[in-house]
């Protein structure tokens, strides 16, 4: 199917969708508005109203179609980005409004029927005026989040203690980042500082655990001489995650399919990254080895293709220390754990749902949550561990709110296996 016939009838489906939300925004405008006609502010507060809806419906119609010509025009991505964060954050707040309308309701409904005559007209206003406020609050977290978080890189620093480390390895420096999708991101500029802050790491090896574009190797092409600019002792080790494959777009043929992902490792080559299907890169260091397993993408949801065999990698290591990179992090408990030697693994691809907060260790919530297990930081279960990276660049909604985009630095500490 040609791309723009693609796009095309995914513009078509969102119609019905469409319809649904118009709908829904009627019901709100007559819960929330309707009651105060005549107020002097009514007409204005009407006109905002249905303007910014207005845009909402053009953001959630052209955003696959304006998807086309992203990729080549950096114009057409940033003004796709600003739609999609429109309409996303239109959306959430349309949530809150449409709860506080069905609760006014429910209040009525009860009240009408009350032998008791309850007069709750007081808690009618408060409720109006609470939902309202909160949509505006999640709003404005949500735009200052596009605005403010899209590229404010965060540093985190964990141990990994490893027991019977080789005293040679001890203090051994990984920085690893995951989920770029340089499709989403405008100019190649903007993720310099994030270059940096790996850079000022003084790594001892870069992992690199999938989704360097969304859908088209091309979109990797404007980011190679920044990408090309990191540095490290023993070089960069990379994985495919399972937006590289090029399943979420239109392909004319199975043959412009691989050449698009030949295209992705030929990028990978001009990056100077050592690209791992199902493979092991082996390092000596001080006479020690430690054996880099990477893996193509496998998850344990049946929704995203498994394309990997962790098997056939497992086969070929021979160091003492394994390492796996692996893009999902699902993957760890339908199979990784079973292979007791694999002492960490190395994920990404939930970015953390780019929504929600983290006070401390005990203390954080993402929706994410409900989907993953392991959806960001530090896991263990034994003497095996995972770390799920919170994503470097973003995807849908252009932005971040509480989870900022994400360097880890990973530094294995030797303990005494007692």
């Amino acid at each position: 199917m040609q791309a723009w016939r693609y796009y095309l009838l995914r513009t078509l489906a969102r119609i019905p969708l469409l319809l649904v939300m118009f709908t829904l925004d009627i019901v709100v405008f007559n819960s929330y508005l309707f009651p105060f006609e005549g107020a002097p502010f009514n007409q204005v507060i009407s006109r905002i109203f249905w303007t910014f809806h207005i845009f909402a419906y053009l953001a959630f119609l052209t955003v696959p179609a304006t998807s086309f010509t992203a990729i080549k025009n950096p114009l057409t991505r940033d003004f796709n980005a600003l739609l999609t964060g429109l309409y996303i954050s239109k959306f959430v707040g349309l949530l809150l409004f449409a709860l506080g309308a069905i609760l006014l309701g429910a209040m009525e409904g009860i009240n009408s029927f009350s032998e008791f005559g309850w007069d709750i007209r007081g808690s009618w206003y408060l409720l109006r005026a609470a939902s309202l406020i909160s949509a505006f609050i999640l709003f404005g977290l949500l735009f200052y989040g596009m605005i403010r978080n899209r590229y404010r890189f965060q540093l985190r620093k964990v141990s990994v203690p490893i027991a019977n480390l080789p005293k040679e390895l001890d203090g051994f420096v990984i920085v690893q980042f995951s989920d770029a999708h340089l499709g989403s991101i405008s100019k190649p500029e903007a993720i310099r500082p994030g270059i940096a802050m790996i850079n000022a790491q003084n790594p001892d090896l870069v992992c690199f655990t999938g989704d360097l574009v969304n859908n088209q190797a091309r979109e990797a092409i404007p980011f190679v001489p920044e990408l090309s600019k990191i540095e490290s002792k023993y070089g960069v080790v990379s994985i495919l995650g399972n937006h590289d494959y090029g399943d979420y777009t239109g392909w004319s043929s199975l043959e412009e399919k691989t050449n698009n992902m030949e295209s992705l490792v030929e990028v990978h080559k001009d990056l100077n990254w050592i690209l791992l299907q199902d493979e092991v890169h082996t390092l000596t260091v001080d006479d020690q080895e430690i054996s880099i397993i990477g893996v193509q993408n496998i998850s344990g949801k049946g929704r995203f293709k498994n394309y990997g065999d962790l098997k056939k990698a497992y086969s070929a290591s021979t160091a003492g220390l394994k390492i796996l990179l692996t893009h999902d992090p699902s993957h760890w408990r339908s199979e990784v754990l079973d292979y007791k030697d694999i002492r960490l693994s190395l994920s990404g691809h939930t970015h953390g749902m780019q929504f929600g907060f983290e006070f401390s260790k005990s203390l954080r919530w993402s929706p994410v949550k409900w989907v993953y297990k392991e959806w960001a930081g530090l896991y263990q279960e034994g003497e095996q561990y995972l770390y799920v990276n919170r994503g470097f660049g973003y995807l849908g909604y252009p932005g971040r709110v509480g989870i900022l985009p994400e360097i880890t630095r990973i530094e294995l500490k030797a303990v005494s296996n007692q």
